[in-house]
């Protein structure tokens, strides 16, 4: 289903021709913040930041997740949104795209930038989350245990970076820009 725009202009994208270009603005500018300030801690000898993309796929008014495996090491057994780590040098789109079809067997035709949030697991993510509303190809698990859709009312995020995304999934669907 084709993303659709609001009538009216979202206050922090009306000097944008659309939404879209703000994710794309946005994002760009996350991945500077997230270079540095991933420097920044390895130069104080803190904890390094991983930074990771996760994804919302979105199909009316239900979203994907999946049952992580035991045997990871980050967030095990757990009901999440879907994602992975950034490599060295990748872009969050690039990452975005990679993930999508190692975890999940498509490729996202239409996605959109929701936000990004720190998690600390057993190290400490901070997490860019995107929506995805167009994909091409049938949706299968190859890294969790199970992927499944739920409404998106019905899930209870178990962490609370997941919490806020939906939150904001849901703050931005009342005003109709998913």
């Amino acid at each position: 289903m084709p993303h659709k725009q609001s009538e009216k202009p979202h206050s922090l994208t009306t000097n944008f021709s659309s939404f879209r270009h703000f994710s794309v603005f946005i994002s760009l500018r996350l991945s500077v913040i997230t270079e540095l300030v991933t420097t920044a801690a390895m130069s104080k000898n803190m904890p390094p930041v991983h930074p990771c993309v996760s994804f919302l796929f979105i199909d009316q008014d239900k979203v994907l997740l999946e049952q992580r495996s035991k045997e990871k090491s980050c967030d095990p057994d757990m009901v999440a949104i879907p994602g992975g780590h950034m490599e060295t040098g990748e872009s969050q789109t690039e990452t975005l795209l990679r993930e999508i079809r190692e975890e999940l067997g498509v490729d996202a035709l239409t996605y959109h930038y929701l936000c990004s949030l720190y998690h600390p697991t057993s190290e400490l993510q901070l997490l860019h989350y995107y929506v995805v509303t167009q994909w091409q190809g049938e949706i299968q698990s190859h890294e969790a245990d199970t992927v499944f859709w739920s409404k998106v009312t019905d899930f209870a995020p178990a962490t609370e970076a997941d919490k806020t995304a939906l939150k904001e999934l849901l703050r931005l669907q009342a005003e109709g820009l998913f």
